[in-house]
C-alpha cells in the first residue's frame, strides 16, 4: 500500500469511529433526557371545573375553558424534567382542572421569552405566547 492509500484508509477509519461516537452520544442523550409524555388533558365535556390563580393565591373560576384547553394541548414536550412541586420561576399561574376521575395542576410561566406549562413531576412543555396572555386576562378579568 502506498502512503496515499494508507492516509485514505486512516481517514476513513477515523471518520467511522467519529460517527459511532456521535451516534452513541446521541443515543445516550435521548435515553438520559427523554421528551415529556404528551400532555394529558380532559375533554371539555368531562371537566367539572377549571380555575386559574396567580402566585398570590387569588383564584378565578373559568366558565368556558375551551380556548384555554386548546392552547394547552397544542404545547410541545421538552426534554426538561419537572422535579419540584412548584416551578422555580418568580411569577407563575396555576391552572386547576378537575373531572370526576382526577384533578391536576398545571403551572404556566414565562422564562427568557418562552412560555412553558409545567406539570409537577410530569414534564415541561413549550407553549404559545397566546396561552400566557389568555391566562393573564382570565386572572385580571379583562
Amino acid at each position: 500500500m502506498d502512503t496515499r492509500n494508507k492516509q485514505t484508509v486512516l481517514v476513513g477509519v477515523m471518520l467511522g469511529f467519529l460517527l459511532v461516537a456521535l451516534i452513541g452520544a446521541y443515543t445516550a442523550y435521548i435515553s438520559l433526557f427523554p421528551f415529556a409524555e404528551p400532555m394529558d388533558t380532559a375533554l371539555p365535556k368531562d371537566i367539572l371545573s377549571v380555575s386559574v390563580c396567580q402566585r398570590d393565591g387569588v383564584e378565578t373560576v373559568v366558565s368556558d375553558a375551551t380556548a384555554l384547553l386548546a392552547l394547552m394541548t397544542d404545547a410541545e414536550p421538552t426534554r426538561t424534567m419537572s422535579v419540584n412541586d412548584t416551578p422555580t420561576a418568580a411569577m407563575y399561574y396555576t391552572v386547576f382542572l378537575q373531572t370526576n376521575e382526577w384533578e391536576c395542576r398545571y403551572f404556566i410561566y414565562e422564562d427568557r421569552g418562552t412560555v412553558y406549562i409545567e406539570i409537577p413531576y410530569g414534564g415541561v412543555y413549550r407553549a404559545e405566547q397566546e396561552l400566557l396572555a389568555l391566562v393573564q386576562s382570565l386572572t385580571t378579568g379583562e
